[in-house]
């Protein structure tokens, strides 16, 4: 029998006290040295491990204090190893817990709202590139996982907030990462939002932020209000109808705007109306060939990691929709995209048009309406890494015919979906764009990509 011999004179070697229970782990990491908190961290998951009812508020609380303590401050850029391992842990800790069903079920807006504007003001600190990663994948993880109806509310009110800001500071850096929370209300798919959600907290934004405010500024917020309207009427049609005049019944402040909004989709997306040809759709001052416009699986994948391949995000100062110097014979006035949208006015012989003319011009209002759908499906496409392939030649086969770019409303639509991205992703596909039209061997005499994408190819 092997006995082993302890040396008498040898310092006594420390041992570190077992935590008793939930509560001492949690003054822990609100307290300890990094390093002490990133030993609770190993305790904190085995405990999570036997017990997910311990993934409570107060975790996700005392993990978002010490983070934000360590984050949001000057010196984010500059933290020790130690700290910078801790705050990969903590946010490993809050991942693990969003990503577990029983805890994210249980997450309400106000935490919800915590959270994203936790991610947001630690990015503002530009931290090192392995954190601004862990907190790209908690966004998503946090906009996938929770309660569909509590995180628009949340996003929402963080939009809200930032939309003061912006108003009342149009330099405010807070504003550059509106897109951040824009991407992850795409990111939600707001057709699962439920109706009445969706027309309240829209309705609350109108009342803070009536139309006439974003005149001349950076209308983006007021867009994505639009949008999410838009993707919910495709859902309920008629009845989203009905339940917003049943929410908004005595709401007399911007209630019109919201009701406006819905009806504008309803009316784009009459079924009385006859679809556009092919024919109709071309322009008629262009030697353009016809497109195809034969829609696509309509699904609404959601778009990539956000923050791709950087950490900056989009700047976004002045208005991101801009319109063509030359438009189409489409001069119909579109309401269903995001924003509203007048093509020029050509004066004619004839100033009462017959009703055949006036019948083309509703066709050719569908078409363009059409167009704009197929569009939004493509970037979605693309920005998704298990389609972005085939969305980005989708791409280039939108683009070939030459509509887009003659045609203002379409012009318009392209570069809000392509403001949306990223600045890595918008050179990205802007270099797709031009590499698929130098190996294509059936290329179009005479042919211009957007200027958006011609502004973005050396980025």
């Amino acid at each position: 029998v092997n006995h082993v011999h302890h040396d008498p004179y040898a310092p006594p070697v420390a041992t570190r006290p077992v935590v008793a229970d939930l509560a001492d782990v949690l003054d822990g990491i609100r307290t300890s040295a990094p390093e002490e908190v990133l030993m609770l961290c190993g305790d904190f998951r085995a405990m999570f491990a036997t017990d997910k009812t311990i993934g409570r508020a107060e975790t996700i609380e005392a993990c978002g204090e010490r983070l934000r303590s360590t984050l949001c401050n000057p010196r984010a850029a500059n933290m020790s190893p130690a700290s910078r391992e801790m705050c990969a842990a903590l946010i490993a800790i809050l991942s693990s817990i969003i990503s577990a069903d029983v805890c994210a079920a249980s997450l309400g807006e106000g935490l919800l709202r915590e959270i994203y504007s936790l991610i947001v003001d630690a990015l503002m600190t530009e931290p090192p590139t392995a954190i601004v990663r862990a907190l790209n994948e908690f966004a998503l993880a946090a906009v996938v996982k929770c309660p569909v109806d509590a995180g628009f509310q949340a996003l929402l009110g963080c939009l809200n907030d930032y939309t003061v800001e912006y108003l009342n500071d149009p330099t405010s850096i807070r504003h550059r990462y509106t897109t951040l929370i824009v991407k992850c209300i795409m990111r939600l798919e707001t057709k699962r939002v439920s109706p009445e959600v969706l027309v309240e907290a829209c309705y609350d934004f109108l009342v803070d932020h009536p139309l006439v405010v974003f005149k001349g500024k950076d209308d983006l917020p007021l867009r994505t209000i639009k949008m999410s309207i838009g993707n919910l009427y495709k859902v309920y049609k008629e009845e989203f109808i009905k339940v917003a005049e049943r929410q908004l019944r005595g709401k007399t402040a911007d209630g019109g705007a919201v009701l406006s909004y819905i009806r504008s989709f309803e009316s784009s997306m009459s079924p009385q109306r006859a679809p556009v040809t092919q024919q109709q759709q071309q322009p008629q001052q262009h030697d353009a060939p016809p497109t195809n416009t034969s829609s696509s699986t309509r699904s609404t994948p959601p778009p990539q990691q956000l923050h791709q391949q950087q950490a900056a995000p989009a700047n976004l100062g002045g208005n991101s929709t801009s319109y063509a110097e030359e438009a189409s014979p489409v001069r119909a006035r579109v309401t269903a995209g995001p924003t509203d949208v007048a093509a020029p006015h050509h004066h004619h012989q004839h100033q009462h048009p017959s009703p055949s003319t006036t019948a083309h011009a509703e066709e050719d209002e569908d078409g363009v309406l059409a167009e704009m759908d197929r569009m939004e499906e493509t970037f979605l496409r693309a920005r998704k890494p298990e389609t972005s392939p085939d969305g980005v030649k989708d791409m280039y086969r939108m683009l070939k015919p030459g509509i887009i770019q003659t045609n203002a409303a379409l012009t318009a639509k392209f570069e809000e979906c392509y403001n949306v991205c990223t600045p890595a992703f918008k050179g990205f596909l802007a270099r797709r764009m031009f590499k698929l039209f130098n190996e294509d061997p059936a290329k179009v005499t005479g042919f211009t990509f957007p200027k958006i994408i011609i502004a973005n190819k050396d980025v």
